[in-house]
């Protein structure tokens, strides 16, 4: 799952297609050269579409219990194991063997669990999403 189709998801709105929040992003602002995708995306656009965000401190307690209320957490990353800059990925659920991510950019991350202690220090940022 793209990181921006998580709207989608909780809306169950098709309209919402990566490349129509790509072009919003660019006429709104929220695209930042050099950068890539503004911070400021991830709270602003959800909120237009009547869905809650929260931001959390990247614990893995606070992370699964929002995975538990049936949230959705997107992660800004810094370099790592997913990127050698910055990056987004989705975190959808988690068990007792660790979290399940979506890699927009690597199918093969997103098909293995990842403990906390594997991508703690990789997390920039944190937003938890629920309808």
């Amino acid at each position: 799952m793209n990181p921006v189709m998580w709207i989608m998801k909780l809306t169950r709105d098709e309209q919402f297609t990566s490349d129509k929040i790509a072009a919003y992003s660019m006429k709104n602002g929220y695209y930042v050269e050099g950068t890539g995708t503004s911070w400021a995306l991830m709270e602003d656009v959800p909120k237009l579409h009547g869905i809650n965000v929260t931001s959390i401190s990247p614990t893995a307690n606070n992370m699964r219990a929002a995975l538990e209320n049936n949230g959705i957490i997107i992660c800004a990353l810094r370099k790592g194991d997913f990127t050698l800059s910055g990056h987004y990925i989705v975190i959808y659920g988690c068990n007792d063997e660790g979290f399940l991510i979506r890699d927009p950019n690597c199918v093969a991350r997103g098909n293995r669990q990842w403990t906390f202690s594997e991508i703690e220090n990789q997390i920039k940022s944190i937003w938890v999403y629920n309808k």
